[in-house]
């Protein structure tokens, strides 16, 4: 039985969106039958949220004078002499606005942008439903008006790196679309620095830098190009958007990158690597399945339950395991998320609290890489998945903390050894809380 997880009802919120991702690049789409947002994502994504390089703090003098209080059964005045040094360092060290109270302003992840797609419908909507196939990575969102079924597929290539979304009506019925990238809402100040978006007949643009640096010279950043193949009708840019007409469909595949210095940015590199890439959603996909598909068969939990009902909306399942128990379709479905999530989020970095995805520029605990459990439970299916890829994510994560994490013990506390964070971002691994 094929793992397909459906609704009968968009998302309202970020939390309840459809996710695909390569295990670098991730998308989230709402399903909105009308005005679709999809929000765009990438594991390096994350605020730099210090102006200067950060450093540990040292408390080797502090430490012994705590070791003598506490010997003398003087807790309290051994801890607050503790937290009184640390405080003071930060604050001689770093600016008013870098400082969290008296810890260091983490960095946190964000989400990249918005694509918008418009798609006025011709009547009431009805026979609405969206879906994402968990084995094949591909969301699809389908509605039906008066002027025949619209439906849209999309999802994050592992072969070629990019996102590809198809939008297509009924055979012989014309599609009209408008498109648009616009920043994801909810930015603060201090955030990201210069913002630039442009929209063109056949493309759209995004860069952006940080807007601190830990006292790197540059900033870092990141752009994506997305590139509108329109079989039939025409596209032309009109402002902040794109406007497409009398279309038989559409084809717009997008390749997201993270940018180490910001100003290393070449959008005509971006645009060559699309160029080369087949003008076939089918072909891309083929493509993305053999790799993902592969990985995501490995392991199968199955039931022998002849109640079974395959096309039954999510809010149907949960709705009878509230009221009677998860049943054993439900228990398979878990089982076969957190496997895709594991494989969906795995790239360079394995998955952070959220995976690669988020549409805050708050998020709880700062979306970080937490190392009680939360990091332990995300990356538990590679051993009972056979996915040594995931672990390999891992693996290399870890270890490329490793010099930091000695520098902690030898720092903090004179020791040989290593001292991790118990929750950090993917740039350094010193404590800094």
């Amino acid at each position: 039985m094929p793992y397909v997880l459906n609704s009968n009802t968009p998302a309202q919120r970020w939390e309840d969106a459809l996710i695909s991702g390569n295990g670098s690049t991730g998308i989230m789409v709402m399903g909105k039958p009308v005005d679709e947002t999809v929000v765009v994502n990438h594991e390096k994504l994350w605020v730099v949220n210090a102006a200067e390089k950060r450093e540990v703090v040292n408390l080797q003098v502090e430490l012994s004078e705590a070791r003598k209080l506490a010997r003398a059964e003087k807790f309290k005045e051994a801890e607050a002499l503790l937290k009184n040094a640390f405080a003071e360092q930060n604050r001689q060290r770093y600016a008013d606005d870098t400082l969290s109270g008296v810890r260091i302003r983490s960095d946190s992840v964000h989400p990249a942008f918005h694509l918008r797609i418009f798609t006025p419908a011709a009547g009431d909507v009805k026979h609405y439903n969206r879906a994402v196939d968990l084995g094949s990575g591909e969301i699809k969102v389908s509605r039906q008006d008066d002027n025949g079924t619209l439906q849209r597929k999309c999802f994050v290539s592992r072969a070629h790196d990019v996102a590809a979304i198809k939008i297509a009506n009924s055979p012989g019925k014309k599609l009209n679309c408008k498109l648009r990238i616009e920043e994801a809402p909810g930015k603060k100040t201090g955030q990201l620095g210069e913002v630039n978006i442009e929209h063109h007949d056949n493309e759209m643009y995004f860069h952006a830098a940080y807007f601190n640096t830990a006292g790197r010279p540059e900033p870092e950043g990141y752009h994506s190009l997305a590139r509108i193949i329109c079989n039939g009708g025409c596209s032309r840019a009109e402002g902040e958007e794109i406007s497409i007409e009398d279309a038989d469909e559409i084809l717009l595949l997008l390749k997201l990158e993270y940018l180490d210095r910001a100003n290393a940015a070449s959008k005509e590199t971006l645009r060559k690597a699309l160029e080369q890439l087949p003008e076939d959603y089918d072909r891309l996909l083929s493509a993305h399945v053999d790799i993902h598909g592969e990985m995501f068969d490995r392991l199968r939990l199955e039931f022998d339950d002849k109640d079974k009902k395959p096309q039954t909306p999510n809010e149907d399942l949960l709705a009878e395991s509230e009221e009677s128990g998860p049943s054993p379709q439900v228990l398979e479905i878990l089982h076969a998320v957190g496997r895709y999530a594991l494989i969906s989020s795995s790239g360079e970095l394995p998955p952070a609290l959220m995976g690669i995805w988020g549409d805050t520029w708050e998020p709880a605990w700062a979306g970080r890489f937490t190392f009680d459990s939360n990091l332990n439970l995300a990356v538990s299916y590679g051993s009972q998945g056979n996915l040594p890829e995931a672990m390999e994510s891992y693996f290399g994560f870890i270890e490329s903390l490793y010099p930091d994490w000695e520098a902690n013990a030898s720092t903090i506390y004179g020791f040989r050894g290593r001292l991790s964070c118990i929750a950090q971002g993917w740039r350094h691994g010193l404590a800094m809380h």
